[in-house]
């Protein structure tokens, strides 16, 4: 497999990279607010 400039291919795996850090952020951010509901209760 030859590399060829494919700005779609691209696209797809920023895009691909993006979403997987917004869902590690969103997984974050929910661990962090259960931690501190259950420090609250």
């Amino acid at each position: 497999m030859d590399h060829e400039e494919d700005p779609g291919l691209d696209f797809i795996e920023g895009f691909s990279l993006l979403a997987g850090a917004i869902w590690i952020i969103g997984a974050l951010l929910l661990a962090a607010m259960v931690m501190l509901g259950l420090g609250r209760v």
